[in-house]
């Protein structure tokens, strides 16, 4: 069995905090990933496949926003959600999960 982990911030709501989150702890969001590793396709259809199911599962959804503030001087609080966390390194997170694609073309 592979483990893919890839983190990012998440709100517990059953712990009232803010944890570290494994994002392919996500049971179908694992399944839709696994079914595109298996795909014969290139890298870049892979890459726009893969941010269509990334924007399905965690885009604009409260339960995966959390807000930023920051801790000294002035600045505006910023709504993140997970989606807003991956695109921030989508390139590496698309060449971290094209590792794991068993027939590479």
């Amino acid at each position: 069995m592979i483990i893919i982990e890839w983190y990012v911030y998440y709100h517990d709501s059953n712990a009232q905090k803010i944890i570290k989150w494994n994002i392919f702890n996500h049971g179908s969001f694992k399944k839709e990933v696994d079914v595109l590793l298996k795909e014969k396709i290139d890298k870049d259809d892979f890459s726009e496949k893969l941010k269509r199911e990334v924007m399905y599962y965690f885009w604009s959804k409260c339960e995966y926003e959390i807000i930023l503030s920051p801790w000294t001087g002035r600045a505006d609080d910023i709504k993140v959600d997970i989606y807003d966390q991956i695109m921030m390194n989508f390139d590496r997170f698309v060449d971290y999960c094209w590792l794991f694609k068993s027939e590479k073309l």
